[in-house]
């Protein structure tokens, strides 16, 4: 609206009045133009206008006679249109993110609409803000988002939607620093050597269990030694941080000159998964090539025997080859390949055929995971033996022994079906977590006769929550007392006197009835319980009652906390 132009020698002001809403009333101005803006649409409006002069008495004249009009329709949405960020989406926290859109003008006033594209569930809803937190949301997780505009209007015209920008929630739990000591592999590691003549391997060996089993030095011919270890580091999880590694070798036997005088740095050289063309030892190992040398040393020979000998921590590129999905192979050398005096130098090694766990190679990891693993031993009080006597009904139990053969799988001479319960309090187990995996590992004892693995079928694990039949103790019902579930794992091969029968991992169901509050109870046994020829024929495994934590049958869990 327009005033008629007023004179007065002091200047003049104008002051329009909506008379229908006097909120809207302009104010004295210098101007005779007024645009009232904010208004509802369609909508009639009635004005006034008067003026006054500059002098000191703000002499007014009368208003004019009202004047009246209607507003439009809005039809016209918000600017920007396409709507855009101030601020893009960003995590505050494990369970929130934050985002700021720019500020959208309208003359019918602004609300903004944010989209959670991940969840719907968590949209914003129409909002005046042009900030929103998003809250509720889940851990360690991705969500997506976009914002709109619209206006006030009886149209509520709409922007188009932003570009989509993304945050993710950091996790809940801090990460954990957890070890873990891998054995070697008694069929893929030993020793391989030269001719003495040029750089290329003519041999190897891979089956000594003695003190020079594994040698680094040279040897008569002028051959020289270098030593494979290898190991199955696919147990570590699969979000690990590695952050140190160490390979722990013992010293066995010392021939001839101490190769630390002579051979110059003592190197360990890492191959993911393998050296040469396959994880069994061939003597082509002695030059294939490495995924990385010299990631770690070890700095000088111990004096005695049986005394173990540490490498400095591996290096950057070392810890980066630990193969997380697999085999990780190292081999040990001297960077000279022989002193030329035509003698025995060398220093002897145990494998991991040697029959004390102790002496074998280990290579002993520490990383941070936010999926920890927690490894439980078996209760010495309730695991045992069972049998039957070739009627499918419990005959008799043993829980009270601690040598190796405590456990046992297989048959006696009496047709007796054995079957073995080990027990585990889980109760330790966060009340809400995850159970991402699970395994069981028994360690090897002695044996009879013909191994179950060869008649004896499938060896399944079945498990009870929290016991199988009446209670916990051992009893001769568990042999064919109902499980909670059955066959939710299985042992596939004999791992051979003092090593480790791992498991497969547990199934869903499995998986389900580990008991965060109490005694998780499992049954192991092989689905056909004798041979029928009245003879033993059983492998014996190590119980709960073993004092060497080692040797004792373990549940492993790894979990992630909610």
């Amino acid at each position: 609206m327009t005033a008629a132009a007023a004179n007065d020698v002091s200047g003049v002001q104008y002051y329009f009045h909506n008379v229908t809403d006097a909120n809207h009333d302009s104010g004295w101005q210098d101007e005779t133009i007024y645009e009232d803006i904010g208004l509802n649409e369609l909508t009639e409006y009635t004005y006034q206008v008067k003026a006054r002069d500059k002098s000191v008495n703000k002499n007014e004249t009368a208003y004019s006679t009202g004047v009246s009009a209607e507003t439009l329709a809005d039809l016209a949405p918000p600017e920007p249109n396409q709507m855009a960020w101030a601020f893009e989406p960003n995590e505050t926290g494990p369970t929130t993110i934050i985002m700021t859109a720019v500020t959208a003008t309208d003359t019918m006033g602004v609300e903004y609409y944010f989209n959670n594209v991940t969840d719907p569930n968590h949209d914003s809803g129409w909002q005046d803000s042009t900030t929103y937190e998003d809250s509720g949301l889940d851990s360690n997780t991705t969500c997506t988002y976009k914002v709109k505009a619209r206006d006030k209007s009886a149209n509520q015209n709409e922007t188009a939607y932003s570009s989509s920008a993304s945050a993710t929630t950091s996790n809940q739990f801090p990460e954990l620093q957890e070890q873990w000591t891998f054995y070697s592999i008694p069929l893929h590691d030993g020793r391989v050597w030269n001719n003495g003549a040029n750089t290329v391997g003519i041999d190897f060996e891979n089956q000594d269990d003695d003190e020079i089993a594994l040698r680094i030095g040279d040897y008569s011919g002028q051959q020289s030694y270098k030593s494979i270890v290898s190991f199955d580091t696919s147990v570590l999880p699969d979000d690990c941080s590695i952050i140190s590694v160490t390979l722990e070798v013992t010293k066995g036997d010392l021939y001839g000159t101490d190769p630390f005088t002579w051979g110059g740095s003592c190197v360990i050289d890492i191959a993911n998964p393998y050296f040469g063309t396959g994880a069994d030892l061939n003597s082509t190992d002695w030059e294939a090539v490495a995924t990385a040398d010299s990631v770690a040393t070890f700095s000088s020979l111990p004096g005695p025997n049986d005394v173990s000998m540490i490498s400095t921590p591996f290096n950057t590129q070392g810890l980066d080859n630990i193969n997380i999905n697999g085999l990780t192979q190292l081999k040990v050398h001297f960077t000279n390949l022989t002193n030329g005096d035509s003698k025995f130098d060398f220093i002897g090694l145990y494998s991991g055929d040697c029959l004390n766990y102790k002496y074998r190679p280990k290579l002993i990891v520490t990383y941070n995971t936010r999926t920890p693993t927690e490894t439980f031993y078996s209760i010495p009080e309730d695991d045992g033996r069972v049998w039957d006597v070739n009627d499918s009904v419990g005959n008799g139990s043993d829980w009270d022994d601690d040598g190796d053969i405590a456990l046992r799988l297989g048959d006696y001479s009496g047709l007796q079906g054995y079957k073995t319960i080990v027990s585990f309090d889980t109760n330790d187990l966060p009340d809400n977590c995850t159970i991402l995996s699970a395994w069981l590992e028994l360690t090897r004892g002695a044996y009879a006769g013909n191994s179950p693995f060869n008649w004896g079928g499938s060896c399944l694990i079945d498990i009870a929550s929290p016991y199988l039949g009446t209670g916990e103790m051992l009893e001769a019902y568990d042999w064919q007392a109902p499980a909670d579930a059955v066959a939710i794992a299985a042992f596939l091969a004999d791992s051979g006197t003092e090593y480790k029968m791992v498991s497969t991992g547990f199934n869903s169901e499995g998986f389900n009835n580990i008991n965060l509050e109490g005694k998780t109870q499992l049954r192991v046994y092989f689905t056909v319980p004798n041979t029928g020829d009245f003879e033993a024929d059983f492998i014996g495994y190590y119980s709960g009652e073993q004092p060497d934590n080692f040797r004792k049958p373990k549940l492993i869990v790894r979990y992630k906390r909610n």
